[in-house]
């Protein structure tokens, strides 16, 4: 991942993705995941810096006919969502 100066102090999160960027209803349950990894670098960078996280990027290197990115934006309750289950997935791995 790669971080950018966002605004007001923030910093915003870019996951950058070697193949080109996938049809967002066809595979929405892969950017799903994708959107979990991404709070999950998110809530580790807010952890370990105390830096805030705006916004959250997936840049596919290997687009070449339409905008490369897709953006979400930062929600503490969406955070706060994924951690939930990454615990309760550890949990039951620890068991």
């Amino acid at each position: 991942i790669d971080l950018v100066k966002g605004e007001n102090g923030t910093v915003e999160i870019i996951d950058f993705k070697s193949e080109k960027k996938p049809d967002l209803e066809l595979q929405a349950e892969r950017l799903e995941q994708y959107r979990r990894q991404l709070h999950i670098y998110a809530h580790l960078i807010e952890m370990r810096t105390g830096q805030k996280v705006s916004k959250m990027h997936l840049y596919y290197t290997g687009e070449e006919d339409g905008a490369p990115t897709i953006t979400y934006p930062y929600t503490k309750t969406a955070i706060e969502g994924t951690m939930a289950g990454f615990d309760k997935i550890v949990k039951k791995i620890m068991k």
